[in-house]
């Protein structure tokens, strides 16, 4: 259940599709996995997930953080050998971005490294992503 006292907070985290195939994983699951690594993320938080890897890369979901421990059950997906993992974040599918708005060159200008491969946003950076995607509906 997520906290409603929580105040949501906002990430761009990149998935490489040459590993996992994320959009397969959404379309079939209805969700990510994503293993923990350091990343203190809590229910309700906002993923931004920009792929990489592919002819357009960009951001194409934003998700919500709906589990914070729960077992990968992703393997179908994977395009490399599955890698088991008991402690996982669950994302849930908000809404798919199909435009081209939301580049490396676009993210860039407002802030976003190219080289980053997951990071907390600021106000600014999640209107000007936010207003685009919600544009696009």
């Amino acid at each position: 259940m997520i906290d409603q006292s929580h105040s949501t907070r906002h990430f761009i985290i990149k998935g490489n599709e040459q590993m996992i195939n994320h959009v397969r994983s959404i379309n079939e699951l209805g969700c990510l996995y994503w293993r923990k690594s350091h990343k203190n993320l809590e229910l309700g938080d906002t993923v931004y997930l920009f792929i990489t890897k592919t002819r357009n890369c960009g951001i194409r979901y934003r998700l919500t953080v709906t589990d914070i421990d729960c077992e990968r059950k992703d393997s179908s997906c994977w395009n490399v050998p599955f890698i088991p993992d008991k402690h996982c974040y669950k994302f849930t599918l908000d809404t798919e971005y199909k435009g081209i708005a939301l580049s490396l060159n676009a993210l860039n200008k407002i802030g976003i490294s190219p080289y980053v491969m997951f990071k907390q946003l600021n106000p600014e950076q999640v209107n000007f992503i936010d207003n685009i995607i919600d544009m696009a509906k």
